[in-house]
């Protein structure tokens, strides 16, 4: 079964409303803890099918780590299928953003992250665009 998560293609969307109806690419997302001021990180495909495709991809290519991140999850979970045992519970989606900011609710302490991945379900709303506190 396919399962279409509707959380994070609306994010995905009104990222890519941004990007194109704005100059910048820039989006704020609502969570729990405070609020994350990103954009999202483009994902190279890599084939990490094999332990062999993993080596050679990293002497050949300059992948950055959100990539690798990505990739290497993607094939875990679809070996994890493969085997008769194993059901998925956690069916998640994590987004990928870089030149991040995160703003605490809890404090007026703000944090500069070059890449992160955030959880769909530790967001809560969206914001097209950059929000700053005054």
């Amino acid at each position: 079964m396919r399962v279409f998560n509707v959380k994070k293609e609306h994010i995905l969307s009104a990222f890519n409303a941004v990007k194109h109806l704005s100059d910048s690419d820039r989006i704020t997302l609502l969570t729990n803890f405070g609020y994350v001021v990103a954009s999202i990180a483009e994902i190279e495909e890599l084939d990490f099918s094999t332990e062999e495709n993993i080596i050679n991809t990293f002497k050949t290519k300059n992948v950055d780590m959100l990539s690798f991140i990505a990739n290497f999850n993607r094939e875990m979970i679809r070996r994890i299928r493969e085997e008769e045992n194993w059901e998925i519970t956690d069916r998640d989606k994590v987004i990928y953003l870089k030149d991040a900011i995160i703003y605490s609710h809890d404090s007026n302490q703000v944090v500069n992250v070059p890449m992160m991945s955030l959880f769909v379900d530790q967001i809560v709303g969206v914001i097209p665009g950059e929000f700053k506190k005054d």
